[in-house]
């Protein structure tokens, strides 16, 4: 029961719904009447890639923060530039 009041409640999440295109991304942003303290972060935006290659490309350009599932990011690997 709590759980369901506080889905209700605008200051009950740190972050609020912007945008959902299924297969392409999900975007949040802060929510600035969170009860605490609101998030540094002021926008976290969800990208889906589905090719390994073009994700780990965009990791390495700085066009995403962070990454799952990237073969070849490991310390030491022959492939890594270091750029």
């Amino acid at each position: 029961m709590a759980t369901r009041a506080l889905r209700k409640r605008r200051w009950a999440r740190p972050y609020k719904f912007v945008s959902f295109t299924p297969g392409v991304e999900l975007v949040l942003e802060a929510n600035d009447q969170y009860w605490r303290k609101p998030p540094h972060i002021k926008r976290l935006v969800f990208k889906v890639i589905h090719d390994e290659a073009t994700r780990l490309a965009a990791l390495k350009r700085g066009e995403v923060t962070s990454s799952t599932r990237c073969a070849g990011t490991a310390r030491g690997d022959p492939a890594d530039t270091g750029a």
